[in-house]
């Protein structure tokens, strides 16, 4: 069995982690400038605007626990509880239900980070900027699509920009952390979306930047609504958990800076780490350790390891393409194909 308790213990973690240093800053503030942001996060203790993890049982009353604790009105059948697996409880929505937060947040700039856990890839939304039901934000963790409901018009945005980074994979169940960044700087509305991190190589997937005037005069800040749109006769299969708004956008660090990879068939492995002195085996395990930016450098020799790219994560980003240099080495790859392209793209 595979249990996914990462993200819940991340937060523990994290939570933790702020209270001791927040104490640290207190007792040492005059002798010197301290940093207390978090490691893990990137969230340092006065950016948290409001959070929720359920474990009280009671989303009617702010948890005294948590920094800016928040409360929600629930619609439909909901309950908190937990799951198989799972570490700690968590938000369960059945078919047309939603919980929508008390709170407004007041900030022309903000992130919502919140875990989904979602069987059956059953239709989901979480809308930002909520101002009433015919004035929102939406977005879908199912299909990765992104829509502005206006005087209850729905318009999808960025309709052309691929899906398949941000969207939840099919699982049962895909449990993923997302992350929504809000901007209106008055001119126009920006609104990024995450999926996991670095973990598909890209810190937010989609990016979409909204023009349009009446959206830029009425979405200055909102409430925040976690939905199950579908309206099916069905178990709890759309559930979530660790809901944490903070002031700016959030980011995750990449793992490592790009750097070169190198691939000799005669003396490499696998299982090693791709360095100079202990380089891989295969083109295809290089490509797959790759960041965007890297450079793969092979060394001569025919390779009979057939190359794939994966559909659900980035091998290049913008100003950053993964590079195997025309002068590497690399001559042919046995049956399968000849690399003479200086690039590839994400």
């Amino acid at each position: 069995m595979v249990r996914f308790l990462s993200h819940k213990t991340r937060m523990v973690r994290f939570l933790s982690m702020a209270s001791c240093i927040c104490l640290l800053c207190c007792l040492i503030a005059m002798a010197s400038p301290v940093s207390f942001s978090s490691a893990e996060t990137g969230v340092s203790a006065p950016d948290i605007l409001y959070q929720e993890d359920f474990e009280d049982g009671d989303i009617a009353a702010a948890d005294p626990g948590l920094t800016g604790g928040m409360t929600w009105t629930s619609h439909g059948s909901t309950e908190t509880g937990s799951i198989k697996g799972y570490d700690g409880r968590i938000m369960r929505l059945n078919a047309g239900a939603y919980i929508l937060s008390q709170q407004y947040v007041n900030r022309q700039e903000y992130t919502v980070s919140f875990t989904i856990i979602n069987w059956y890839n059953t239709a989901a939304r979480v809308m930002v900027a909520y101002q009433d039901e015919k004035n929102y934000y939406s977005f879908s963790p199912t299909t990765g699509q992104l829509w502005r409901v206006t005087d209850g018009v729905e318009e999808e945005l960025g309709a052309e920009i691929p899906k398949l980074l941000v969207g939840s994979p099919r699982m049962n169940p895909s449990v993923n952390r997302y992350k929504i960044y809000f901007n209106n700087d008055g001119k126009s509305v920006t609104i990024a979306v995450d999926r996991d991190g670095y973990e598909n190589r890209k810190d937010y997937e989609l990016t979409f930047t909204d023009h349009n005037q009446k959206a830029v005069s009425r979405f200055k800040g909102g409430r925040i609504k976690l939905a199950r749109v579908d309206q099916g006769a069905s178990r709890y299969w759309v559930n979530f958990d660790d809901i944490l708004v903070t002031g700016g956008k959030l980011e995750d660090s990449p793992p490592r800076n790009p750097g070169k990879l190198y691939v000799n068939q005669h003396t490499g492995d696998d299982s090693f780490n791709g360095t100079e002195t202990k380089p891989f085996k295969t083109i295809s395990k290089a490509i797959e350790s790759s960041f965007p930016g890297d450079e793969i450098i092979v060394c001569d020799g025919e390779y009979g390891d057939q190359i794939k790219f994966a559909s659900n994560r980035a091998y290049g980003d913008e100003g950053k393409r993964l590079i195997i240099p025309r002068n590497s080495g690399y001559t042919k790859h046995t049956g399968c194909m000849t690399i003479r392209q200086n690039a590839i793209p994400g």
